[in-house]
């Protein structure tokens, strides 16, 4: 018989050393859904053992703001994780990212890398404000 998954043990993971349901209500949408994944795994220490670098960051993040993974690359176009990556810092989401792609991009020597706080998105109405004054001012 296969072990009882032990959903308590993880939620540490989902949680990013957070506490209960007030931080899941704190996380920026989509994160949370995110995180969830992690318990696809029995315990915390299995998910630890699996992506040692992922789990480390996560747990280190304090949660309270949606995160990105800011990637720099040492070789311009090196490749890791599905990623081409620059010598330019490059952010991102890590709702695009698999726990996989994450652990190979930290753990590549050739990429510098971190979670960072992810740039807040542009409010659409600033955008088109922006793109109409821009077409003035070429009048």
């Amino acid at each position: 018989m296969p072990p009882k998954k032990n959903t308590s043990d993880t939620a540490a993971i989902a949680d990013t050393s957070m506490a209960g349901t007030a931080a899941a209500q704190r996380r920026p949408a989509g994160l949370s859904d995110w995180l969830e994944k992690a318990h696809q795994y029995p315990t915390e220490e299995a998910f630890a053992a699996r992506f040692p670098l992922t789990y480390a960051a996560f747990k280190a993040w304090n949660g309270d703001a949606k995160p990105a993974l800011r990637v720099v690359s040492k070789v311009d176009g090196f490749r890791r994780g599905g990623r081409t990556h620059a010598t330019a810092p490059a952010m991102h989401d890590v709702l695009d990212l698999t726990f996989e792609q994450i652990e190979q991009i930290l753990g590549e020597p050739f990429l510098i890398a971190e979670l960072v706080e992810a740039p807040a998105e542009p409010d659409t109405d600033d955008v088109d404000d922006a793109a109409a004054a821009a077409a003035d001012a070429k009048d």
